[in-house]
């Protein structure tokens, strides 16, 4: 069940998505609005999974 702090966590990064943003911001506010998912764990695991295969290391 969403909190009030979820949904102004949600309208700032609304407002950032307008913007322009560095890829590296863009990056950081996906990653802030993945929190907001129920599941928001299996975002961060295929972003770290990703990370490794671009390094080529074995995930396991």
């Amino acid at each position: 069940m969403p909190t009030n702090k979820d949904y102004e966590i949600l309208a700032r990064v609304k407002q950032l998505e307008r913007l322009k943003l560095t890829e590296e911001e863009k990056v950081l506010v996906r990653l802030i609005k993945t929190q907001l998912e129920r599941d928001w764990r299996k975002y961060l695991i295929q972003s770290l999974n990703k990370m490794l295969r671009k390094r080529n290391v074995p995930i396991g």
